[in-house]
C-alpha cells in the first residue's frame, strides 16, 4: 500500500510538471510568433524607406521572413535587449488577433534571451532598372546591421515588370499655384470693387433723393389728370343720356281729298331706351382652323429598336405608308433593317408618286396602335438570365452561404452555367496551378489569410502550394494567429480573390498584360 501511494504521488507530480511545461511552451510560441511578425513588418518598412530613395517608390517590393528562438542566458554574457539592438519602436498595447503574455510567464523568461536565428529577404525590383541600380539596392540590404547580425541570412533578388503610377505632384502644384494666383487676384478685385461700390452708393443715395422728389411731383400730376378725366367722362355720359330720344319720320298713308286739305303733318315716335343689335347670321361666323393630319404621332416617343420591332413583320405597303409620316432619319433606319427583296420593292414604290385613301391609313394606324400597346404593356416579362442571378446570389456578405445552398439544391445537371458564373471559393481546387500562381502573386497576403480561415485542408494546401515557400509560411503564420474574424471579412476576401481569378480562368486576360 505504501509503495502504491508513492507511485501515485510521483505520477501526479510528473503530470503537473508536464502540464506546466506544455502551457509555458504554448505561450512562448505565441509570443515568439508575435515577435517575428512585428519584426518582419518593421524590417520591411525600414528596408523599403531606404530602397525607395534609390530606385523609386513604384519600382521595388520587399518580403522579410525571420525566425526567433529563446536561448538560455549565461551569467558571463551581457543581457542586451533585442529591441535595443534593432532599434524597434515601443510595442503596441495589443494587435488584432494576438494575445498578450502574462506577467507571470514574462518573469519566468528573464533567464532566457530571444535571438534571431534565421532571416530570408526577398527583393523584387522593376525589370527596367539598370544593373548598377540593382547592385546598389542589394548592397543596401547586405550592408544593413540587422542583416549582418544574423548568421546564415539569405537574400533573393527577382526582377519583374511593374506598372508605374503617374506622378501628379507637379500638376497638383501648378493647380495650387493657379488657385493662389486666382485668390490673390480675386482679393484685389474685391478691394477695388469695394471702393467703387462706396462711390456708387454715395451717388445712388443722391439719385434716390432726386427720384423721390420726382415721384412725388409725378404723383400729384397724375392725380390731377385722373380727376380731370373723370369729370370729362361724367359730362359725356350726361350728354348721351339726354340724346337717347330718337325721332322717326313716317310717311302718311294716302288720304282722302277731304283729309288732304288738312295738310301734310309729321308723326314723331320717341324711343327712350337703347337699341339692341341682332346677333350675326350663321354665314358670318368664322370657320375653325384645321389641324395637320398626324396619325402616327404616338410613335415618336419610342426608340429605333422598338420601332423596328413593330415594323419587322409588316408588309411593304405598310412601310411605304408609314415612311410618309415619320422623320427622315427614322425612316432611313427602318429601310436599313429590311432584307434585299423588301427593300427593293419598297424603293420602287417610294420612287414614284402614289395616292392612298385616308381609310387605308387609319387601318394601318389601328394596327400599329395595337402593337404599341403590346410593346408598352407586354404580357410576358423577360428576366436577365444566369449572370444576373449569379450576381444576386453573391451580392450579400451576410448571406454568404446562399449560393452554396442553391447550387446543392438544383443539382449538377442544371447548375453548370450557374456554377461558372457564381464561382464558389472551394472550386479553386480545380483551377490550374500555374494560373493560380500568376494571380496569387498580385493578391494581398492578408486577403489570402482571411479567405483560407477554417477552409478544407486540401484547398489550403492547393493555394499555399501555388505560392513561394517563404510567402506560404508567412501566410500560414498569420492564419494561426487570427482571432475573432467576422464572416463578412472572410467573404469579402474570398470574393476579391475570385474576381481576380475569374478572367484568368475564362481566358479573358491579355497575354501581354
Amino acid at each position: 500500500m505504501i509503495h502504491f501511494s508513492l507511485n501515485s504521488n510521483q505520477f501526479l507530480k510528473r503530470s503537473i510538471h508536464f502540464l506546466v511545461l506544455l502551457s509555458f511552451g504554448f505561450l512562448c510560441a505565441e509570443e515568439t510568433a508575435y515577435k517575428e511578425l512585428e519584426l518582419e513588418l518593421d524590417l520591411e518598412s525600414r528596408f523599403l524607406s531606404r530602397l525607395e530613395r534609390i530606385v523609386g517608390k513604384d519600382k521595388v517590393m520587399l518580403e522579410v521572413d525571420i525566425s526567433l528562438e529563446y536561448r538560455d542566458v549565461k551569467s558571463s554574457e551581457p543581457q542586451l535587449s533585442l529591441r535595443r539592438v534593432t532599434g524597434l519602436p515601443p510595442r503596441p498595447a495589443k494587435l488584432p488577433g494576438f494575445a498578450r503574455i502574462t506577467q507571470e510567464i514574462s518573469d519566468k523568461k528573464k533567464d532566457k534571451k530571444l535571438e534571431m536565428t534565421g532571416m530570408m529577404v526577398k527583393l523584387i525590383l522593376d525589370g527596367s532598372l539598370s544593373n548598377t541600380v540593382v547592385e546598389t539596392a542589394k548592397q543596401v540590404i547586405l550592408g544593413h546591421p540587422v542583416y549582418n547580425s544574423v548568421e546564415g541570412a539569405e537574400l533573393r533578388v527577382e526582377t519583374v515588370s511593374m506598372a508605374v503610377t503617374p506622378d501628379i505632384s507637379k500638376s497638383l502644384k501648378d493647380v495650387a499655384d493657379g488657385m493662389n494666383r486666382s485668390v490673390n487676384s480675386q482679393l484685389l478685385t474685391d478691394s477695388l470693387k469695394l471702393v467703387q461700390d462706396e462711390k456708387e452708393f454715395t451717388l445712388a443715395s443722391q439719385e434716390v433723393k432726386i427720384t423721390g422728389i420726382a415721384i412725388v411731383a409725378f404723383g400729384l400730376i397724375l392725380i390731377i389728370g385722373i380727376y380731370i378725366l373723370l369729370r370729362g367722362i361724367d359730362k359725356i355720359v350726361g350728354q348721351q343720356e339726354r340724346s337717347n330720344d330718337l325721332s322717326v319720320n313716317l310717311s302718311s298713308p294716302a288720304a282722302t281729298p277731304a283729309a288732304a286739305a288738312e295738310g301734310d303733318k309729321e308723326m314723331s315716335v320717341s324711343i327712350n331706351h337703347p337699341i339692341e343689335l341682332l346677333p350675326p347670321s350663321e354665314s358670318e361666323e368664322k370657320d375653325e382652323i384645321a389641324r395637320p393630319y398626324s396619325p402616327f404621332a404616338f410613335m415618336r416617343q419610342i426608340s429605333n429598336e422598338a420601332l423596328w420591332e413593330m415594323c419587322k413583320d409588316s408588309s411593304a405597303k405598310t412601310i411605304e405608308i408609314l415612311s410618309n409620316y415619320l422623320p427622315p432619319e427614322r425612316t432611313a433606319y427602318i429601310l436599313n433593317q429590311l432584307d434585299d427583296n423588301r427593300l427593293k420593292e419598297v424603293s420602287k414604290d417610294l420612287a414614284k408618286s402614289q395616292v392612298w385613301p385616308k381609310a387605308t391609313v387609319e387601318t394601318i394606324k389601328q394596327e400599329f396602335v395595337e402593337k404599341y400597346k403590346n410593346l408598352i404593356n407586354p404580357d410576358e416579362i423577360t428576366t436577365g438570365g444566369v449572370s444576373d442571378y449569379a450576381n444576386l446570389l453573391t451580392s450579400s456578405s451576410q448571406l454568404s452561404g446562399l449560393s452554396d445552398r442553391v447550387l446543392d439544391l438544383i443539382g449538377d445537371e442544371t447548375n453548370g452555367g450557374l456554377r461558372k458564373e457564381v464561382f464558389p471559393f472551394r472550386d479553386i481546387i480545380e483551377v490550374n496551378t500555374d494560373d493560380l500562381k500568376s494571380v496569387l502573386q498580385n493578391v494581398d497576403r492578408g486577403d489570402i489569410a482571411y479567405a483560407l480561415l477554417e477552409q478544407d485542408e486540401d484547398l489550403v494546401e492547393k493555394i499555399l502550394g501555388a505560392m513561394e515557400p517563404s510567402t506560404a509560411r508567412s501566410i500560414n503564420k498569420r492564419m494561426n494567429l487570427l482571432e475573432n474574424i467576422t464572416p463578412d471579412v472572410v467573404f469579402g476576401a474570398q470574393r476579391r480573390i475570385i474576381d481576380a481569378l475569374r478572367p484568368v480562368v475564362r481566358g479573358e486576360v491579355d497575354e501581354n498584360a
